[in-house]
């Protein structure tokens, strides 16, 4: 039988004046694996926020199965540890900053080469990331870094990457925040 590791039950979601989910059942079992697809504007990115739990649910119940088996695996962690901190969302835009830590930078901008010594080296910005206290060691920061091949891209900066190596850069970064073996 499949561990339970979310599980969402007559929900209803409302974004601003904007009923998104209404009287929504599902359940996210261990070793399944989603695709979300649909037209755009259909709701998957809000059905994702959702699960995060970062749009408001105000009906319903939501249970985060992988929390409660976390916090029993891993006795002693600090009271404000939230379920947010075991989910990292690796959206279809990046959030980067320059080493000026603004928020000014994108894509675009690697083709503006005098722009790229206020940039972060990959290896720079993934020593940004605050992990989850007590993480397992399965996914270390070597490991990770070698099974996404970023390791020639280390002293490469981020507005120098393309499209897919930023994408494995983020994907690295969600897998450093949260680290453990579930």
């Amino acid at each position: 039988m499949a561990s339970t590791l979310f599980t969402a039950q007559n929900i209803t979601v409302r974004f601003l004046n904007t009923m998104i989910f209404q009287n929504l059942d599902f359940t996210i079992n261990k070793g399944e694996n989603w695709a979300l697809v649909g037209e755009s504007g259909s709701g998957k990115s809000a059905l994702l926020q959702t699960i995060a739990g970062n749009l408001n649910i105000i009906g319903g119940e939501v249970n985060y199965h992988f929390f409660d088996d976390y916090l029993h695996h891993n006795p002693g962690n600090p009271e404000h540890l939230t379920y947010h901190k075991l989910i990292a969302m690796v959206e279809a835009r990046h959030h980067f900053k320059n080493l000026s830590n603004t928020g000014d930078f994108y894509y675009q901008q690697r083709y503006n080469s005098m722009d790229s010594e206020d940039a972060l080296t990959v290896e720079q910005y993934l020593h940004t990331i605050k992990p989850t206290p007590q993480p397992n060691q399965y996914w270390h920061f070597d490991k990770i870094i070698t099974t996404l091949k970023l390791d020639k891209l280390s002293h490469k900066q981020l507005i120098k990457l393309s499209n897919g190596e930023t994408k494995r850069l983020r994907i690295a970064a969600a897998l450093l925040k949260i680290r453990f073996y579930y």
